[in-house]
């Protein structure tokens, strides 16, 4: 074979490998990023404007800053989703003057930091088990121009990566957006088993059986008995309203001949409810509601509650 040939099939060869290198896909996340924690049981989020932190409990996710309350679980879970899934490209900049036009620098970026035992550790003599103290952490600025994700930074360092799996959207959103707007925030297995209606106006007692309803000890109707449940056990905020402005009860028609509602629950629980006073006509109007013992009083659409504008008649089987 002759010389040129050789030199001609082995320059093809050559590129053909260099083409086959660069076929394989580059390696996303990877070392550019700390893994995140596994089991996180913390998390916060740190903005100029805000600064929120979440914990895991054992009857689901609580906010502790800024205020105490039940977490919406949907919108932790889509930030414990992003945070699992974040990984990032080669670092479009490794200069420190450019964090301001990425908005990664601490005062425009939003900290997000998670916690878990075991979670990695900057010393490396320090046992992992013991770094549950010390979050992992990211600060997110704006979004990349194509949509398709976000710049990152790690604090301390000067790079900033192009990353995917979180976006502004998640981590940015007011309070009320991270708070359980559910008046019964019961869990999924628990089921309303009594609903006693007392107070100023209309008395009845609805008492589920097995599959059966009654209302008074009469046969209620199964049909009304069951959105009537549904309706309380799915009732939400439309709007909160927060001590210290919620502990004048009587000016939010909070007193003792305030309309009541008992619920017992499957679990043994009992938890009461007092209606306020109503604002607004029509269909838009709205009622405070308050969960006894607790001081945060919610807005809640009337025609979320018929219960209301019932009596114990209306549960019972019309005659033909």
């Amino acid at each position: 074979m002759p010389k040129w040939i050789k030199a001609l099939v082995g320059s093809l060869v050559f590129l053909a490998a260099v083409y086959g290198l660069l076929r394989i896909p580059r390696r996303s996340g990877g070392p550019l990023l700390p893994p995140a924690p596994k089991d996180i049981s913390r998390i916060s989020l740190a903005h100029s404007s805000f600064h929120f932190v979440f914990e895991k409990t054992d009857s689901g996710w609580r906010l502790r800053e800024p205020l105490e309350f039940p977490a919406e679980e949907g919108a932790v879970g889509a930030l414990l989703e992003g945070i699992g899934a974040l990984a990032a490209d080669e670092a479009v900049s490794k200069r420190a003057e450019s964090h301001g036009l990425y908005e990664v620098t601490d005062e425009a970026g939003t900290r997000v930091g998670a916690w878990a035992p075991g979670a990695p550790s900057d010393d490396p003599g320090r046992p992992l088990a013991a770094a549950a103290d010390k979050p992992v952490e990211w600060i997110l600025g704006k979004p990349t121009p194509d949509g398709g994700g976000i710049y990152l930074r790690l604090p301390g360092h000067d790079e900033v990566y192009r990353a995917t799996g979180l976006t502004r959207e998640t981590v940015r959103q007011p309070l009320n957006n991270w708070r359980d707007r559910r008046v019964l925030s019961i869990q999924a297995e628990d089921e309303i088993r009594e609903i006693r209606l007392g107070g100023l106006g209309a008395h009845f007692n609805l008492a589920k059986s097995s599959d059966l309803w009654t209302v008074d000890g009469r046969p209620a109707r199964r049909d009304l008995a069951e959105r009537v449940a549904n309706e309380l056990r799915y009732a939400a905020a439309e709007e909160f309203v927060d001590p210290p402005a919620a502990l004048d009860l009587k000016t939010w028609g909070l007193t003792g001949l305030t309309p009541t509602i008992v619920l017992k629950l499957t679990s043994g629980k009992s938890v009461t409810l007092r209606f306020g006073k109503k604002e607004l006509p029509g269909s838009a109007a709205r009622v405070v509601v308050q969960r006894e013992g607790e001081p945060t009083l919610y807005w809640v659409l009337v025609n979320r509650l018929e219960i209301r504008t019932l009596i114990a008649k209306d549960f019972l089987e019309q005659k033909k």
